[in-house]
This record gives structure tokens, C-alpha cells and sequence, in this order.
């Protein structure tokens, strides 16, 4: 899943919120991908990290009305906004020589916070079922030795209209090196020079034909394998 996919879902996952909190979520969750974009991942391997974007953001939701529900029967007011790497830190660490969030001049970046995100165990899904996978794997070794057959098969059905075209244009050799006339080979030879053409009007079809089962065929197991 691409970052434009995760976060459009995600963006209509939390159409309930207003618009500048949503803004706020998506903000930090596009700040997340950029961050590891610099350490290497792509943009595949950061969405399955974080998981569903709908199930995000039900849980976000589902945070979110629980802290206010909390806020409101205990009458306290609770810190809210995003958390700062600066917010525990000395005035030392936030002078010269340090960055805006009291990092020193030249550290890498620190991932953004995740927006009231909670504990997940591992990551999301794999991404390609093992049900699929073995599926695959199966099919393959039933389908390919008939695939191979019936490119055998084809090449057997090219090499008999070759000969077929072929044995008439050889014909008159025969007569040349003192071979005997037949009327009955001469007539021979024609239906085999007329059933000749026609096979190889047939052949083309059926080559065709054959190539586009097998991409076919590899496609859907390709497709198999990245489920």
C-alpha cells in the first residue's frame, strides 16, 4: 500500500474528527513516512508496519472518546498536544549548539510520535498468505509439466506440416535423379502441399493461443504469491 492509498483511508477513517485535529493525525502519520524513507524502507514496508489504516483509525477514535469520557467524570483538566523530545529537557539542552527539539546540530532525526497511537504487537499483516503461497507452489508443479507438454505437443504439430509443406518441393529431386513418375505421388503430393497450408494457418492460432494461456497462468500465480 502506498502513503497517498494509507492516508486517504485513513483521512476518511477519521472524517468524524474536526478538520484541524484530522489534519494534525495525518500530518504526523506523513511525517512517519518520510522519516522512514530516510532510513531505507519503502513505502510498502512502513504502511505494513503501522497496520490497517481503518482499523487505525477506529482505535484512534476509540482513544480519543475515551480520554475525553475520563476528562469529563474525573472534572480534571489533562495535558493534550503532541509530545515533544524538548518537553523533559534542560534549558542546557536547548541553547547553542542544539537544535529545535534540544537535539545536537548534526543528529539525525527522531521518528515523529505517532498521534495517540496504541501498542501494537509486531506488525501488521503479511502481506502474502502462506495458504497462497503453498497454493501456488502445488499448482505449479501439476501445471507446468503440462504446460511444457503442450509446447511439445505444438513443436510436434510445426514439425509435421513442415514436412508436409516440404515434401512436395522435395518431389521433383526425386525425378531429377531418375526417380519413376506416379501420377498417384504427384496427387499425394498436392493434398500434402494443401493440408500443409492449412495447418500452418492453424499453427499461428493455436501458438498464439498457447503463449496467452501461459501468461495467464503465471500472471495468476504471481498475483497468488503477492496476496
Amino acid at each position: 500500500m502506498h502513503k497517498e492509498y494509507f492516508l486517504l483511508k485513513l483521512k476518511y477513517g477519521l472524517m468524524s474528527l474536526p478538520a484541524e485535529e484530522r489534519d494534525e493525525i495525518l500530518e504526523e502519520y506523513s511525517a512517519h513516512f518520510a522519516f522512514g524513507e530516510q532510513q531505507g524502507r519503502t513505502e510498502e514496508e512502513i504502511a505494513r508496519e503501522l497496520g490497517d489504516p481503518e482499523e487505525l483509525a477506529v482505535e484512534l477514535l476509540g482513544t480519543r472518546d475515551g480520554g475525553a469520557t475520563e476528562r469529563n467524570e474525573g472534572g480534571m483538566d489533562q495535558p493534550s498536544g503532541t509530545f515533544r523530545p524538548d518537553m523533559h529537557r534542560g534549558p542546557d539542552m536547548q541553547g547553542a549548539g542544539y537544535g529545535p527539539h534540544g537535539m545536537p546540530h548534526g543528529t539525525p532525526p527522531m521518528p515523529p510520535p505517532m498521534y495517540d497511537m496504541p501498542h501494537r504487537d509486531g506488525y501488521g499483516p503479511p502481506s502474502r498468505s502462506a495458504i497462497s503461497i503453498i497454493g501456488a507452489i502445488f499448482s505449479c508443479f501439476f501445471a507446468v509439466p503440462l504446460l511444457i507438454g503442450g509446447w511439445g505437443l505444438c513443436v510436434g504439430l510445426a514439425g509435421v506440416t513442415f514436412a508436409l509443406l516440404i515434401a512436395p518441393l522435395l518431389y521433383p529431386f526425386k525425378l531429377a535423379f531418375g526417380g519413376a513418375f506416379y501420377g498417384a505421388e504427384m496427387s499425394i503430393m498436392f493434398i500434402m502441399l494443401g493440408i500443409g497450408i492449412f495447418m500452418i494457418q492453424g499453427l499461428g492460432m493455436l501458438f498464439r493461443a498457447y503463449g496467452r494461456l501461459n501468461c495467464n497462468y503465471f500472471r495468476w500465480v504471481a498475483g497468488k504469491e503477492r496476496r
